[in-house]
């Protein structure tokens, strides 16, 4: 008979902004075994088109365990993550938490996978241009209510699209995601 788990997964939702911040924190990890991240631009751009629709992007599963201090990388960012008891370890949803961990953080921006922002006029995410464009909000901005308005006073003549770009920012900080926790030994 094959063996059983010591506890049974438990569910959760996990919004975006609290799984950026674990992830920006160290407390998400990705096992070595795992493949490297695939996903090209255009992949981390449906993924928040799908966020931003409300269509499910699938559930997380992370398993609960030990983890020593190390420098972790995510993506294109390097984190200083701290030895924690009850650090999640990515089963699957690494394709995701990496995209999103990524594209929101300032940091990323150099890595053209994730260098995204979202066009007022156009409704759409996009990559980043090259030519800083008013109306073309950066996704770490768009992500950070204070940058987001620092954005718009350093932009008066974009004022008639602040509350589109608050409910962008509101959808995606608080976009729901189902994961499932398995706690090991």
């Amino acid at each position: 008979m094959a063996s059983e788990l010591a506890t049974r997964p438990t569910a959760t939702t996990l919004d975006v902004e609290t799984l950026v911040t674990m992830a920006w924190r160290g407390e998400i990890r990705v096992p070595h075994f795992q493949r490297d991240f695939r996903w090209r631009r255009r992949d981390v751009i449906r993924l928040f088109e799908s966020i931003l629709r409300g269509y499910p992007i699938g559930s997380l599963l992370l398993g609960r365990r030990r983890a020593p201090a190390e420098r972790l990388k995510l993506g294109a960012l390097t984190i200083e993550a701290p030895e924690s008891e009850r650090a999640l370890w990515v089963v699957d949803g690494q394709q995701r938490i990496t995209s999103l961990a990524n594209a929101l953080h300032p940091e990323a921006m150099a890595n053209e996978r994730f260098r995204l922002a979202y066009d007022l006029e156009a409704n759409q995410f996009v990559p980043l241009p090259a030519v800083e464009d008013p109306l073309v909000v950066p996704l770490p901005v768009l992500f950070d209510l204070r940058k987001l308005l620092g954005w718009f006073h350093r932009n008066p003549e974009v004022a008639g699209h602040v509350d589109q770009a608050n409910e962008v920012t509101k959808v995606l900080r608080q976009f729901p995601i189902p994961a499932y926790e398995v706690v090991h030994d």
